[in-house]
């Protein structure tokens, strides 16, 4: 049996971790030679000290350390080695009583029944140990795996208050002027202040669906299938072509485009996301464009990108743009979720979502993995 390395035993446990750690030897050979030499060495004593004075009971520590170890199947094989052992050193020490004496047996027999009970005791404290041991490490991941799921509550909870708070307010504050803009009869700043509840709502209503499609994500089965990256890519384009439109943005695809395996909904919902970040993010760039493309593999993965000539992001700023709610630019438009829920469907597709930029101005490329089509070789 082989050990559990003593590093990862946890700390509130000293008496499992200083138990499990007696005699925790890794190799198999190393025992087997080390228990052969125990026994040998405990022989020779008991050969030289003679049969008046019994060292049986040193036996059991080479036995120990073999069925601690190795299990009980090699701990009867250090038993019966052991009690052979006895024979021979009782035997030579003293020809006189010969191999024919029934003491002879009999002491044998008790020496090896004594020396089997030990193992059998030994390996099933060993067996108990280990269940304690691994009941205690999923006890220490739960309680890790919680702590981790609170703070990220905690954190998501934060945000969303905040980003609810705002339009809220919003409301609250048009309502006011409302009902002045009635009693004053002032149709104009009425219309007005009415549009402007109009699109704090709206902006709620984002705001909530855009939540309940990120805790949908990865929890709703669909099938995954073979589907034409570039299908994906003029689908997620026609769905942004509005915002696309309005900033000039051409979007160009690199090279053939593989086919890819995913559930084809989420996949045009990731290019539909990056696509319209990219067009919200170009800042004053005469000609904005937006590249597509595939650059090898990572890990037997695609990697496919959608490359940027906007504003950047700085290195500092970069893992935080994936965080729910994530807006560097306050007054930037859309609830700061759609980067999360591109790097939700990636993840639940077993690959990676990242960032590459110089930094402002510098543009930016958004990576990602994603499994290949069988047999795919391009689009």
């Amino acid at each position: 049996m082989e050990g559990i390395s003593r590093a990862r035993l946890p700390a509130n446990r000293p008496i499992l971790r200083a138990t499990r750690g007696f005699f925790d030897v890794r190799s198999t050979a190393l025992v087997v030679v080390l228990g052969a030499a125990f026994i040998g060495v405990v022989c020779g004593v008991d050969y030289l000290t003679g049969p008046d004075l019994s060292l049986s009971l040193l036996y059991l520590m080479p036995i120990g350390l073999v069925t601690w170890n190795l299990g009980r199947r090699w701990g009867a094989v250090a038993v019966i080695t052991a009690t052979a052992a006895g024979i021979f050193a009782d035997v030579v020490s003293d020809p006189s009583i010969g191999t024919g004496d029934p003491v002879t047996y009999w002491n044998a027999m008790v020496r090896f029944a004594v020396f089997m009970v030990f193992a059998v005791l030994l390996d099933t404290l060993h067996t108990i140990i280990d269940q304690q041991w691994v009941r205690a490490e999923s006890e220490s991941e739960v309680s890790s795996g919680l702590r981790e799921l609170n703070e990220a509550k905690d954190t998501l909870l934060h945000a969303v208050s905040h980003d609810l708070k705002s339009p809220l307010v919003t409301i609250r504050g048009f309502l006011g002027y409302v009902a002045a803009d009635a009693r004053e009869g002032d149709l104009t700043r009425l219309e007005a202040d009415v549009g402007r509840i109009h699109a704090a709502t709206e902006r709620m209503g984002r705001l909530l669906d855009d939540l309940l499609e990120l805790s949908r994500t990865g929890r709703i089965a669909r099938a995954h299938e073979d589907v034409p990256l570039l299908e994906v890519v003029r689908e997620a384009r026609g769905l942004v072509e509005g915002r696309l439109g309005a900033r000039g943005v051409r979007v160009e695809v690199e090279g053939p485009l593989p086919s890819v395996h995913g559930d084809a909904q989420q996949l045009v919902d990731l290019l539909q996301n990056l696509l319209d970040n990219a067009a919200k993010f170009m800042g004053a760039q005469a000609e904005p464009r937006v590249w597509i493309g595939s650059r090898g593999r990572e890990d037997a993965l695609l990697v496919l990108f959608v490359r940027d000539n906007g504003i950047g992001i700085a290195p500092a700023h970069q893992a935080q743009v994936f965080e729910p709610f994530c807006r560097l630019d306050p007054r930037a438009e859309g609830t700061g979720l759609g980067l999360a829920l591109a790097r939700r469907i990636v993840e639940t597709h077993g690959g990676r979502l990242w960032v590459e930029s110089e930094g402002s101005g510098r543009g930016s490329t958004f990576c990602f993995t994603l499994p290949e089509a069988a047999g795919s070789g391009g689009a």
